[in-house]
């Protein structure tokens, strides 16, 4: 856990409790019932213990939807001046599993299907494009996702007062 590092002056209970009234929680794991812009935060946040996870409220619209949407994994530890803030980002399992999705196509046609040379093309070439797209995306994602990642930091900058990066 490197990818973010920085001190509050805070305790560790104190900066746990910030983080949640701050943002919606989650109402399964990964799962959020908050959708943008309608919800009055912009996080949704899971914290057990002294971890936390924290990413971006979902958009409502199709339009504004990402294909990477990154969340931060991280940890407050206390010390003798307030406490650490720890993380590191990671893709969102859900837009992983997305690279799964033709196969939900694919195997049902392979299975229960006449395979015809038409068929196997029209099935082999966009299931390869979009296999090939989404792990482009699951694992370039640190250039792809930065946006949302510095969004994630410079709010808990802002949110944990005299914190420094």
């Amino acid at each position: 856990m490197a990818d973010v590092s920085f001190h509050t002056s805070l305790s560790k209970e104190e900066a746990l409790a910030k983080i949640k009234d701050s943002t919606e929680g989650e109402s399964l794991p990964f799962v959020s019932k908050a959708r943008h812009p309608r919800s009055r935060f912009r996080f949704v946040s899971n914290i057990h213990k002294n971890k936390f996870r924290l990413w971006p409220v979902p958009y409502s619209s199709r339009y504004k939807r990402k294909w990477c949407l990154s969340y931060l994994r991280g940890v407050v530890v206390a010390d003798e001046h307030g406490a650490n803030v720890r993380g590191a980002f990671s893709v969102h399992p859900f837009a992983r599993m997305m690279s799964f999705l033709p196969l939900a196509i694919v195997i049902p046609t392979v299975i229960w299907g006449k395979l015809t040379v038409p068929v196997i093309a029209f099935l082999l070439i966009p299931t390869t494009v979009f296999v090939a797209v989404q792990w482009v995306l699951a694992f370039k994602w640190r250039s792809i996702c930065s946006a949302d990642d510095s969004e994630i930091v410079q709010f808990l900058i802002n949110l944990l007062p005299r914190s420094t990066r």
